[in-house]
């Protein structure tokens, strides 16, 4: 019996079989705005990975104020072996590595392995600090992938209006 497999070691291999099968990333962007063609093929605008948020004023202030960036965030996703309900949810990471909330859910049924999600989602992002922030593309509470988002922030520095 040199070849028997302890049970211990069995149940473990089991319990890692088990894990729920996540659907493919085909796509997941930022960009301006997705146009649906009439053969229903979407067509991508403008992607991008950076937003400017500017401080208007007299005196802008030197640091950047919490505010809000909208973005549109076009995702393909593909069954493959997930076949059944899944929930999508964004969560974004701030360039201090702290977690904005999670956000909106959004349920997609997969029926084949074939099948494809297209999702376009228009979110508006609560930011903080300017620098290199994360989007996380959340399938069932697991990370599917990540989108990079750059946010800058200008000083702009508008004349005094005379009297």
């Amino acid at each position: 019996m040199a070849n028997a497999i302890p049970a211990a070691r069995a149940r473990k291999s089991r319990a890692r079989t088990s894990i729920k099968t996540l659907p493919l990333v085909g796509a997941a962007v930022l960009c301006d705005q997705v146009l649906l063609e009439k053969d229903d093929t979407p067509t991508v605008v403008r992607i991008t990975n950076k937003m400017i948020v500017q401080g208007l004023g007299i005196d802008p202030p030197e640091d950047m104020p919490e505010g809000l960036v909208e973005v549109t965030v076009f995702l393909v996703l593909r069954a493959g072996g997930a076949i059944g309900p899944h929930t999508i949810q964004l969560r974004l990471q701030h360039p201090d590595n702290r977690f904005g909330p999670r956000g909106f859910r959004l349920p997609i049924v997969f029926a084949t392995p074939a099948q494809e999600a297209r999702i376009t989602i228009h979110a508006r992002l609560r930011v903080r600090l300017p620098g290199h922030h994360w989007i996380d593309v959340l399938c069932d509470g697991a990370r599917l992938t990540r989108i990079p988002l750059e946010v800058e922030y200008q000083r702009v520095v508008e004349p005094a209006e005379a009297s």
